[in-house]
């Protein structure tokens, strides 16, 4: 080996050396540290956050990460919106009743009833209102015909998704601030309700619990199968019961680890890098599969020395020496890999880098030492009882394996060219298949797949035309200057006219001061008795932009 690779290497042979020592020597300490580890890194797990929304993939440093901020600190959230849907004939006496019956369970609730911010929006309100009655069972079909036809608005809350089958909304609209416990008891609510409907309920806390569900429960549901699998597969290549146990404890010993450093530098502690992200949760899947090779590596190597006679230290000494320096340049390289993510601008990316790299580096210290010392201990008593079995390879585990996989190299070796080209080929066909890739971003693609939320946002899609986004614009400026008033009625007035609206746009300003403001100087006393019009504040309104807008005034 050439002394500049000897050099570079030898690092990495002194902490190998070390490890080596203390697991051979120092079995049972090795273990004791283990555990002092476990438990030390394992009591920063209660310090975890609750995941991320994972939305919010933003530099921190981008502009609109800085206005989402701001807005977030100086405004707060805005109103929160309900949406019931439900699914059957609502324009019938039975249909609107059990809306009408629901929509008055929920607002009734003394969860919701507080929160209320108006009337909720429904075809039963649309239609009681012009028929002056609550008594839906009671009226007759074509009445209901007759009135649903005069009801242009109606058309916004009712209407037939992909299928034909009628379906329809109503809006129920909270109060700014924690609507958390309202909108899953109205969500409660809609699922209890009986008739010839089917009710549901669409909000931001039911599709945050869904999604809760599903990154949690469901997720430690396939952890645990992903495990029974891996236990299987581990019985079936080691054909060693203690080889696989141990194996298994080092991989949760590992995620333990890495859980416990993530909530020790997480925002709960440290504040090193950021809460649990979509991405951070898959390093648990990551370390599977990959500390379970680390493990399967080691046991092999260790019974190939045992099989060549050498006794149980010895073998655990040479086996460790053998697959350590392979393994950990394999593992700083993997880590190095993840580590490429601390230059991203997103800081879930570079969370990412962090958690997985610290994975790597926990799956190889606890499945070299664990293992090891374990296999010093157990295997060192028995054959120090004579009841130590001979060692069974793990080529051996699948009849035919090793006898095809010298075949294979043998062909690899005589005749290189084919299996090159033949690489060669794939990897363009799959290189063009990837060009195909789409990078269009839904926000439906962060919805647990066959829940009940993305069935009634596809619901709301397909009847109501694709969902349309709000968006929320940061002016900075001295309110009490002439031009910033201006600028805040012409914003508004440009979104009214169809020759400036931008395009795209597809609504009115929802709520500005500019749009308050004109509320309070216009008189629509006429059309409406509980007008906002203040003939004052209108008056004076007028008298300072005659000539220009005067500070004083304005302020």
């Amino acid at each position: 080996m050439p002394p500049e690779a000897k050099l570079s290497l030898a690092p990495v042979s002194r902490v190998v050396d070390g490890l080596v020592w203390l697991v051979t020597v120092q079995p049972i300490v090795t273990l004791v540290a283990l555990l002092l580890i476990t438990v030390g890194l394992g009591a920063g797990m209660p310090r975890l956050e609750p995941q991320a929304d994972p939305t919010t993939f933003l530099p921190e440093d981008s502009p609109v990460a800085v206005a989402n901020e701001k807005i977030g600190e100086l405004f707060a959230d805005g109103d929160t919106t309900v949406t019931l849907l439900f699914r059957g004939d609502s324009l019938s006496p039975e249909g609107l009743a059990q809306m009408d019956r629901t929509i008055r369970q929920i607002e009734a609730n003394p969860l919701v009833a507080p929160l209320l911010a108006s009337d909720t929006a429904s075809p039963a309100l649309l239609v009681g209102a012009v028929l002056r009655t609550d008594d839906f069972a009671a009226l007759p079909q074509e009445r209901i015909d007759q009135v649903a036809a005069q009801l242009p608005g109606l058309g916004s809350l009712t209407g037939a998704d992909a299928q034909g089958d009628p379906v329809s909304i109503a809006i129920v609209t909270l109060l700014k601030g924690d609507t958390r416990e309202g909108e899953l008891a109205i969500r409660d609510i809609a699922e209890a309700s009986h008739g010839p409907l089917e009710v549901s309920s669409l909000s931001p806390a039911t599709v945050e619990d869904e999604r809760s569900w599903a990154t949690g429960d469901q997720m430690m549901i396939l952890r645990i199968a992903s495990l029974a699998v891996i236990a299987m597969l581990l019985l079936l290549f080691t054909r060693s019961i203690f080889d696989s146990l141990v194996s298994l404890l080092g991989l949760g010993l590992t995620i333990v680890w890495v859980m416990g450093a993530q909530g020790w530098l997480g925002p709960g502690g440290a504040g090193v890098i950021g809460p649990p992200n979509t991405l951070t949760s898959l390093v648990s899947i990551i370390l599977i599969g990959l500390v379970v090779d680390y493990a399967i590596q080691a046991v092999g190597l260790y019974r190939e020395e045992r099989g060549d006679g050498h006794s149980v230290r010895n073998a655990v000494r040479l086996g460790l020496r053998r697959v350590s320096i392979p393994l950990s340049l394999a593992a700083v390289t993997t880590i190095a890999a993840f580590l490429t993510n601390l230059r991203s601008p997103i800081a879930a990316n570079a969370d990412f880098g962090v958690v997985a790299g610290l994975g790597v580096l926990c799956g190889l210290v606890v499945m070299l030492s664990l293992g090891a010392a374990s296999r010093g201990l157990f295997d060192g008593w028995r054959e120090s009882r004579g009841s130590l079995r001979p060692a069974r390879l793990i080529t051996g585990a699948l009849p035919g394996v090793a006898p095809f996989a010298r075949g294979l190299a043998r062909l690899l070796a005589r005749w290189p060219s084919p299996f090159l080209a033949a690489v060669a080929v794939i990897t363009i066909l799959l290189g063009i298949s990837a060009t195909q890739i789409g990078t269009e971003f839904d926000s439906r693609d962060f919805l647990p797949a066959g829940g009940d939320s993305i069935r009634d946002t596809e619901t709301l899609s397909e009847v109501f035309g694709d969902p349309t986004d709000t968006i929320s614009v940061l002016i900075e400026a001295e309110l009490t200057d002439g031009r910033t008033v201006r600028n805040l009625f012409d914003f508004n007035d440009a979104l009214t006219d169809d020759l400036r609206m931008p395009e795209g746009v597809v609504g009115d300003v929802q709520a500005s001061l500019g749009l308050l403001w004109l509320d309070w100087i216009t008189d629509d006393t006429a059309a409406n008795p509980n007008d906002k019009y203040d003939a004052a504040l209108a008056a004076r309104t007028e008298a300072a932009s005659q000539f220009r807008l005067d500070p004083v005034e304005i302020q």
